[in-house]
């Protein structure tokens, strides 16, 4: 019987590991870096059904001149260049956007922003004249991207959340199991991280808006929401680890 539930812990630890280091993997080699890579977040390709491809921002390779930066990628072995001009003082603020796909003058708009590390712009590009097929060609090449936006963000909090609770079960349970210095590392370390994550994500989806009456800006907002993050979670790892040395 004791054999038998110390494969089940085993396993269910194992299975966790390779559950959580592909979707860490998935999240990471998808992430946006600017600008260590390119100026901007995420750019998508539109199609006449008005079906969206979304493409990493390092699939890109730009250049940098003193007035504009120049990007360009391969899309069904046709060359997509974007030229964003710079704008005000901000090297990453940009005034215009063109695109060129294989020669063609294309409609480049930017549609939002968003954090990647810092604030940068998303854009979206239409009238590349791709067929259904092409596009689904290119949506399989850039699976991670596109999965993730389908998931969205919402989602994705889910899955981080569960995997989060199954770190603390599984934890809790090999504890139970097999007492140990190991087990009991393993348990703090969970539930830092949980409440790391859970701290995270009910901060994070705190609109702009509502914190910046209280002298809050974009930027400060999120050091609150990061830093209030790792003290908790690395509180909350500390106290359990101090909870079980006591026991």
């Amino acid at each position: 019987m004791r054999r038998a539930v110390l494969f089940l812990s085993r396993f269910l630890s194992s299975l966790w590991i390779a559950l959580a280091g592909a979707f860490l993997f998935l999240l990471l080699s998808n992430a946006p870096s600017v600008p260590s890579t390119t100026p901007f977040a995420s750019a998508a390709i539109r199609g006449e059904d008005s079906a969206v491809v979304h493409l990493p921002n390092k699939s890109f390779t730009c250049t940098e001149t003193e007035q504009q930066f120049q990007c360009q990628t391969k899309i069904q072995n046709r060359s997509l260049d974007l030229s964003l001009t710079k704008g005000n003082d901000n090297q990453y603020y940009f005034s215009d956007c063109r695109a060129l796909y294989d020669g063609r003058s294309l409609n480049c708009q930017k549609t939002g922003q968003t954090y990647a590390p810092i604030l940068s712009d998303i854009y979206e590009i239409t009238d590349l004249g791709l067929s259904s097929q092409q596009l689904q060609a290119v949506k399989q090449d850039y699976w991670g991207i596109n999965a993730l936006m389908q998931l969205g963000e919402l989602r994705i909090m889910w899955i981080s959340a569960a995997l989060s609770i199954g770190a603390g079960i599984i934890a809790a349970f090999s504890t139970w199991v097999k007492p140990g210095k190991l087990s009991k590392a393993f348990t703090s370390l969970a539930c830092g991280f949980g409440v790391y994550h859970l701290v995270w994500g009910f901060l994070g989806r705190v609109q702009y808006d509502l914190v910046t009456p209280y002298g809050f800006t974009p930027n400060t907002w999120d050091w609150v929401v990061n830093g209030g993050a790792i003290a908790l979670g690395a509180g909350t790892a500390l106290a359990t680890a101090f909870c079980f040395g006591k026991g």
